[in-house]
């Protein structure tokens, strides 16, 4: 059982759902007309990213964009949902997204999911141990919609299974 610094009966409880959850592999992104699909959740504490991050994602035709302005509420989408990408801004006020990957790491339910770390300058220490805890990718604020969308086909494999 991971157990996070600030220590939280709730984190914990919530982490236990989350640990017993189904495989990853076993949760398949689900079909829109001739093509894939995908599911996403978007975690940071302003709403003006995450209403331009969600824009981005659903132009791109993904099925389900959930949105979570905490650590806290991103963990409760957690135990209940299987991602295909997770998009974490690192910097939040009361589970950071490095603690946040630290769970997700220990979910057997998000292995497969795609974590993309956002704020932060690459080859600082929060993204060197995020890259440590899972993160696929790193985007620096303020980024463009074509940067975020050509990264999102790049994690998912092909271009051809999220574009128009």
């Amino acid at each position: 059982m991971f157990i996070l610094r600030r220590g939280s009966t709730e984190i914990s409880l919530v982490l236990r759902r989350i640990e017993k959850a189904p495989p990853a592999g076993s949760l398949l992104p689900c079909t829109r007309g001739d093509r894939v699909a995908f599911h996403a959740l978007i975690v940071d504490d302003s709403s003006a990213v995450r209403a331009f991050v969600r824009a981005s994602l659903e132009d791109e035709g993904f099925a389900l964009v959930q949105e979570a302005e905490t650590g806290f509420e991103a963990l409760r989408l957690l135990a209940s949902n299987a991602f295909d990408v997770i998009i974490v801004d690192i910097n939040m006020p009361d589970i950071n997204g490095i603690e946040l990957l630290a769970f997700m790491k220990k979910s057997p339910r998000q292995q497969g999911a795609r974590k993309v770390l956002i704020s932060t300058p690459v080859g600082s220490p929060d993204s060197n141990r995020g890259a440590e805890l899972g993160a696929d990718a790193f985007l620096e604020k303020p980024f463009e919609v074509d940067e975020l969308r050509a990264l999102i086909r790049g994690l998912l494999g092909s271009a051809e299974e999220v574009s128009r």
